[in-house]
């Protein structure tokens, strides 16, 4: 439940026993589920619903600025999820930061001078547009800061054993990551956690300072996985940062 307790920050994710933390567009049913699965996460966590803001993912690279007005946002209502962005920034004292994946990479991040946390849901198409590079941009046009400051967890994902790319998508990342693509014996794979890690690198963070989650959500049943669930309606865990 816990991965992170620094003192400062925690980051918390759900698994499989928690339930799914997905709204379903349109699907009633599935999200009065969903939000007692959060309501219950959210008290094992000793998370405030209403300092929690959460995101509706479009698979992009736009960052969100939450301020005062957008707590509660989208965590126990779907219509208020923040929408069209990818990521999410805050200095907010007493907030939490929330995305969901199923074998996209949640990117959890905390300044530890100016006090700013972040999350960012990458899938791939995150990935090959630098969502990773595009969160650290933004908390130093917006916020002032310093890579150097920055401390990044990459949480649960699918990893290179199970990414397996082909046509167009592959023919992207040869293009744009030829050195992330590997050639194996069944097709070619992509490893994605290593494209991030790139990415924040790139982009003045220590290696020593990011963090990368061991679990591939294809392999470890723990996780959701929409590539190895192919579920009608996609379930996914959930990532939150926040102040303790």
């Amino acid at each position: 439940m816990i991965w992170e307790n620094n003192g400062k920050i925690k980051i918390f994710l759900s698994d499989v026993d928690d339930g799914n933390m997905l709204f379903a567009q349109g699907r009633d049913e599935i999200n009065r589920q969903v939000v007692d699965n959060r309501k219950k996460f959210f008290e094992k966590c000793g998370i405030d619903p209403s300092r929690l803001v959460n995101l509706k993912a479009v698979h992009g690279n736009k960052i969100f600025l939450a301020g005062k007005n957008d707590l509660g946002k989208g965590a126990l209502d779907d219509d208020t999820r923040i929408a069209g962005v990818d990521g999410l920034l805050s200095k907010l004292s007493n907030s939490y930061l929330m995305v969901t994946g199923a074998d996209c990479f949640p990117i959890l991040f905390y300044d530890e001078k100016t006090g700013v946390i972040g999350a960012a849901h990458a899938g791939w198409k995150g990935v090959i547009n630098n969502i990773a590079g595009e969160l650290i941009k933004t908390a130093k046009d917006n916020f002032g800061s310093n890579a150097k400051n920055v401390k990044v967890w990459i949480g649960p994902g699918i990893k290179s054993c199970h990414f397996q790319v082909k046509n167009e998508v592959l023919e992207l990342f040869q293009t744009k990551e030829p050195d992330y693509v590997l050639k194996k014996e069944n097709g070619y794979f992509v490893d994605l956690q290593a494209i991030l890690r790139r990415q924040l690198l790139a982009s003045g963070i220590f290696d020593e300072n990011i963090t990368m989650h061991n679990a591939c959500t294809f392999c470890d049943l723990k996780y959701f996985s929409n590539r190895r669930d192919k579920k009608q309606f996609l379930e996914a865990f959930a990532a939150i940062i926040g102040f303790n």
